[in-house]
């Protein structure tokens, strides 16, 4: 026989449940994603199990259920999938960990979309959506700021010529760098170089 579910309201009014004594063979699902539709079943068959229960006990204060638990239920749907919702469309922590270290592991080399799609198993159209909302840019501006940000890095690391520094970076030659660096810093990289090392 399973104990009524135990909860307390947080300082925001929402109820945070906490404690579910269950059994092994079926275990409390996971709150996340593609799994609402599960939670909402195993939440409400709890609750269900349990219609005496007149409110939900704990904490220093307690919140008042009706015997279905329906309230509290919509509250935690709310919630699941709110947090689902911001999720959907970006892309998977696994998938932005690999793209992001593929990109500075090959920033010298010439990168397409649908290469780094690849990389994660997407199409390039869905890949380019995913991107833009996981890192706030287009991947194209994304690699353009990582060859900044390396050839930066070799600016300030070494006597290296700026032309051999935008080849090592992915740029096409020195003018390219020249018009990507000062588009993202307002600075020449000569200039920008000269002023940091001084």
């Amino acid at each position: 026989m399973h104990a009524a579910p135990t909860s307390r309201l947080s300082e925001s009014g929402n109820v945070i449940v906490h404690d579910f004594r269950r059994s092994t063979a079926q275990p409390a699902p996971q709150v996340a994603g593609d799994h609402i539709a599960e939670v909402s079943t195993w939440f409400l068959k709890r609750i269900q199990a349990h219609p005496s229960t007149g409110h939900f006990s704990g904490g220093e204060r307690t919140a008042p259920a009706d015997p279905s638990g329906t309230a509290a239920f919509q509250i935690v749907l709310k919630q699941a999938a709110a947090t689902a919702s911001d999720a959907r469309g970006s892309l998977a922590p696994w998938q932005a960990r690999r793209i992001a270290a593929f990109i500075d592991a090959e920033i010298g080399t010439p990168l397409k979309v649908s290469q780094l799609a690849g990389l994660v198993r997407l199409s390039a159209s869905y890949f380019q959506r995913a991107f833009r909302k996981t890192f706030g840019v287009a991947p194209h501006a994304y690699v353009l700021n990582r060859r900044v940000a390396a050839a930066q890095e070799q600016m300030l690391s070494s006597h290296t010529p700026l032309a051999q520094i935008a080849l090592d970076c992915g740029f096409a030659d020195q003018a390219h760098l020249c018009r990507v660096f000062r588009r993202a810093t307002g600075y020449s990289p000569a200039h920008w170089r000269r002023s940091h090392l001084t």
